[in-house]
Formats: structure tokens, sequence, C-alpha cells
């Protein structure tokens, strides 16, 4: 009777171990990154890369960075730039009008025809005209700035030009030329003219040194 040999192979210790983990690796099988996102990676390290070149650069030559890299501050105030006062332009009703004296004057309101009481007569062509002022004095130190009725005219439509304060009439809190304006301080007062009864678009001129300011009374007809 033949014998049958059985004949056993034993594997190495360092090949089943490579046998293992090869298997392994080929089960799991491995992710490689899509190459979009390769590209977008390796392009921001190249462009941080570069900006820390150059700000390292910049360093080493002793030099600043450029404006353009410059970044604004949020919290830096901006200074702004005192408007001047354009001392030609007319005054609306109730609007402010500076002097080259430091006051500013604004007319409150106009009244016109001002009805006058007592034994005060006016030709039948002509009315009083009332008027209410506020003269502020802007500056914060030195004498008190006068004022007085002659630096007040009224002009109309027609040309005529009017005094303030006819003394045919007199009235309470009236302004006269013994007035001053104190720093910081408001005078109110109060100017009569008599005018013309079809004159029309008057406006209140209000002269101080070289500089005369108008102040719009009534819109042109």
């Amino acid at each position: 009777m033949a014998r049958r040999w059985r004949m056993i192979v034993y594997m190495s210790k360092e090949s089943r171990y490579r046998n293992l983990s090869g298997s392994q690796m080929y089960r799991r099988g491995s992710r490689v990154p899509p190459g979009w996102l390769i590209l977008v990676v390796t392009s921001v390290l190249l462009v941080c890369c570069a900006c820390v070149g150059l700000v390292v650069g910049f360093q080493l030559r002793g030099g600043s960075l450029p404006k353009s890299l410059s970044l604004p501050n949020p919290l830096a105030s901006t200074p702004q730039a005192t408007a001047t006062p354009n001392l030609k332009a007319e005054v609306p009703l109730k609007g402010k009008g500076l002097n080259e004296n430091g006051l500013e004057l604004t007319v409150t309101s106009f009244q016109r025809p001002l009805q006058v009481q007592g034994m005060t007569k006016v030709p039948a062509d002509q009315e009083f005209v009332l008027i209410s002022v506020s003269l502020q004095n802007n500056k914060t130190s030195g004498q008190p700035i006068a004022t007085s009725p002659v630096n007040f005219r009224v002009i109309g439509d027609g040309g005529l030009s009017y005094d303030a304060n006819p003394p045919t009439v007199t009235i309470e809190n009236m302004l006269t030329a013994r007035d001053t304006v104190g720093p910081g301080k408001t005078l109110e007062r109060e100017l009569i003219f008599q005018v013309a009864k079809d004159d029309s678009g008057l406006k209140l001129y209000w002269t101080v040194g070289k500089t005369t300011r108008i102040f719009v009374l009534e819109p042109d007809r």
C-alpha cells in the first residue's frame, strides 16, 4: 500500500504581516482628495507665503508698507472743515444771518400792516410794518457789541428805501441806539417802518461796517 505524503508549508512571520497589512489596505481603500481642492489649498498657501515674504522684505530693508496695503482705522476721527458763512446770501424769514461784528440776527416775525392806536396818523397811501428781531452775540468774551436802528432799512421792489423807527410812532421794546449785546447774550427787539402800500417784496437790510446782510420779509409778487 502506497503512502500518501502531506506537505505543510509554513510561511515566515514577516510574510504573514505583509499579507495582513496589504489585505487591510486593499479592503479599506484610500480616498484621494479631488483635484480642485488640492489646487485651491496650494493657491492659498502660495499667496500667504508671498504676503509674508513681502512684509519681511520691507521690514529688513527698513521701508514701510505701501499705502495700498495700509488698512484704514475705522475708529479714527476725520477732521471736519469749518464752513465759511456766505455773507452775501439772502436770509429767509426766521433764518439766521451772521455779520462781521459777531452778531447774529434772526427776523422772528413780520407784521403788515401794523395797526396804530391814538393820535398817530399816516397818509392814506402808506402804512406801518412791524419787524421783530433777535440779536445774538456769538462771542464768548470781550466787550458788549452796540447796535442801533440806523443799521437797518427796508427796501421794496419799487426801489424806495425806508428808515427804521419813524419819530411819529413809538412802541415798547423798540430797538434804540443805547442797546448793546454782551458775549453769549441775546437781545429781543422790534423795528417799525413806514412804507408805501403798493410797495411789495420788502426786504430788511442790516449794515455793519462794509457788510450788508439781506433778510427776505415777503415773497416777490
